[in-house]
């Protein structure tokens, strides 16, 4: 009887997460860095691998690779409501359903890009071999096999629909 106690005394011990020792805490804190470290190398990878889809012109890679990344970061729609539509003086960007965007340009024509990529300074586009950052004042492009760097493509920026 005292061994099931004990093993439920420390089965409670361990779901209370009660960290009482300095040993115990700092155990707790270096498994989370190195998870933190694990997580990080794993986006950088997936970072890569969607940039050599895009190139590839691989669509339904890229957004595999970008719902990975969402499943791993615990988000669903990454793109904050406020970045829909992306104003330039030749056209727009518009966000669509399901993380695709579209581009239209003063003759009409209509590109379709999927969103690769979401942080807090840009969102990336792929399309077949391209790939579009949207900043706050501009766009750059970057075309698989031509450029070494991403050049800028548009001045522009966010606007209210």
């Amino acid at each position: 009887m005292r061994t099931v106690t004990a093993l439920l005394t420390l089965a409670a011990l361990a779901t209370a997460e009660d960290f009482t020792t300095d040993a115990a805490r700092a155990a707790k804190a270096q498994y989370e860095a190195d998870l933190r470290v694990a997580r990080d190398k794993y986006i950088d990878a997936l970072n890569q691998a969607a940039v050599k889809a895009a190139e590839l012109g691989q669509l339904d890679e890229v957004v595999r690779i970008k719902a990975e990344k969402d499943r791993l970061l615990g988000k669903r729609a990454a793109t904050p409501a406020q970045r829909v539509l992306w104003k330039h003086p030749k056209g727009y960007f518009e966000r669509l359903n399901d993380g695709f965007w579209i581009e239209r340009v003063g003759d009409g024509a209509a590109n379709i890009f999927a969103g690769s990529t979401v942080n807090d300074e840009y969102i990336e586009l792929a399309r077949s071999g391209v790939l579009v950052r949207l900043f706050p004042d501009r766009s750059e492009v970057l075309f698989h096999g031509r450029d070494k760097g991403f050049k800028l493509l548009h001045r522009g920026g966010w606007v209210q629909r």
